[in-house]
């Protein structure tokens, strides 16, 4: 991860086929950064259908690559309490210091823009491709990333209230 590559896919799908047994009765759920190639997608299908569950809709957020760098590049973290700060969106009061107890905030390695630019030509040949897939499958929602955290998800719920889900 801190080389900006992806987490094996075997272990993210015995990953997720836990997660989704422990839902039990109820098998409502969101994935975020899930899956990432079409092998995992593939996996993921097989999961679902041993469940006899469904995905309903497949969200893309649509961001200018150099709007991601920026984003991500611009995360930081307390080192000891772990809250997270982002120095454009909800920057600390003091720079470099946790509003929330103190202590100093640290970029993690995944976050520095070598290794977001790195885990975007990952993005690009590796989980790209699922925007066809999902596509192809009449599942895929595409939503601007443009904005602040709220206008995005109020435009994923406006995706779900389209097909009355």
């Amino acid at each position: 991860m801190e080389k900006g590559e992806l987490v094996p896919d075997e272990f993210i799908l015995k990953m997720v086929a836990s997660i989704l047994d422990d839902e039990g009765d109820n098998p409502s759920f969101i994935f975020d950064g899930f899956p990432r190639t079409i092998h995992q997608s593939e996996g993921f299908d097989k999961i679902l259908n041993e469940r006899n569950m469904a995905l309903d809709h497949v969200i893309n957020i649509e961001v200018l690559e150099d709007e991601v760098i920026k984003r991500l590049s611009s995360r930081w973290s307390c080192s000891n309490c772990e809250s997270v700060f982002n120095t454009i969106s909800n920057p600390p009061a003091e720079p470099g210091i946790c509003d929330k107890c103190g202590s100093k905030l640290i970029q993690r390695n995944d976050d520095k823009p070598d290794t977001v630019r790195n885990r975007l030509s990952v993005y690009f040949e590796q989980t790209e491709p699922l925007i066809d897939y999902y596509k192809n499958k009449g599942l895929l929602r595409s939503v601007s990333g443009d904005g602040g955290p709220e206008s995005v998800f109020n435009r994923i719920l406006g995706e779900f209230s389209k097909s009355g889900n």
